[in-house]
């Protein structure tokens, strides 16, 4: 509900940096809510730290000088998330066939997600791909999931989607080394940490040019970017990357390059300590806490 730093606020002379990430931010700007209270806490901050333009910009909106906020992508254990994971064996699981291709979508399924575009651009891939099943793996919404489910059932492509719930983390790596493509319908995102463990684990990625994700996704390269609420689009380019497999595997090869080469946290981290340590301030405060 508070901005990121209103606490520190509250104690002047401490320095302050702020990581603004939410969603719910460029709602309530959207809808004129809060501004005032962010103004206050964002004016007193010595940096903000944002993961998207689309975050920056909204921040700077409020009146906030440009070189007070930085643009710092989220980060990935490229490590833990790598194309060496063993993949989940839903294939055995769910009686798919040996060339059966899966789109992983590992989203929860609120609405600023997109899961519902997903939904309805099924009917067209499964019309040049028949052999495609979709798996969508994030919890909770369950009037969401009521509503997902009869959308799925009147375009008879219900048998074609599982809805997998919630998954651990630490279970995420061999879901998507199992997947032939990862998809980020979303309407609003951040640099999408599903997006970024995606790539780390060499899988192209499909997204809407939304938020952070044109940051993932170079075109043609990494995966293919898609117009928000478009499910024609979402379609064609879900069946142009399910149908060259060539192309799918070096798509899968560089996302996993520029994963390791620019959203390693080791990278991330050193990004954001290089911030702090330009506050005045900052340094003598952690010497004397």
């Amino acid at each position: 509900m508070f901005p990121d730093g209103f606490v520190s606020r509250l104690h002047p002379g401490v320095p302050g940096v702020a990581t603004e990430h939410t969603s719910g931010f460029l709602d309530r700007l959207e809808q004129g809510r809060l501004l005032w209270l962010y103004r206050w806490v964002y004016t007193r901050m010595d940096h903000i730290i944002t993961p998207s333009n689309e975050l920056a910009e909204a921040v700077e909106s409020l009146g906030i000088p440009k070189q007070k906020i930085t643009f710092v992508s989220n980060g990935v254990d490229t490590e833990k998330f790598s194309p060496e994971v063993p993949p989940k064996n839903i294939r055995h699981q769910y009686a798919l066939a040996p060339d059966a291709k899966i789109v992983l979508c590992p989203r929860r399924l609120e609405p600023k997600n997109g899961v519902k575009y997903l939904v309805e651009a099924v009917p067209a891939v499964l019309r040049q791909c028949p052999d495609t099943r979709f798996f969508i793996v994030g919890g909770s919404y369950p009037d969401q999931l009521t509503l997902l489910q009869k959308r799925a059932r009147e375009l008879g492509v219900l048998d074609h989607i599982t809805f997998a719930g919630s998954v651990p983390n630490a279970d995420m790596p061999s879901w998507y080394t199992a997947a032939d493509v990862v998809v980020l319908p979303s309407l609003k995102e951040a640099t999408s940490i599903a997006g970024l463990e995606a790539m780390a684990c060499g899988r192209p990625l499909v997204g809407t040019s939304v938020g952070g994700i044109p940051y993932l996704i170079d075109g043609d390269k990494t995966g293919l970017l898609v117009e928000p609420r478009n499910p024609s689009q979402l379609a064609d380019a879900l069946v142009r990357v399910l149908t060259d497999d060539a192309t799918r595997r070096e798509m899968g090869i560089a996302a996993r390059k520029k994963a390791v080469e620019q959203f390693s946290w080791t990278r991330v981290a050193g990004t954001v300590q290089s911030i702090y340590k330009k506050i005045p301030g900052v340094e003598s405060h952690g010497r004397n806490s």
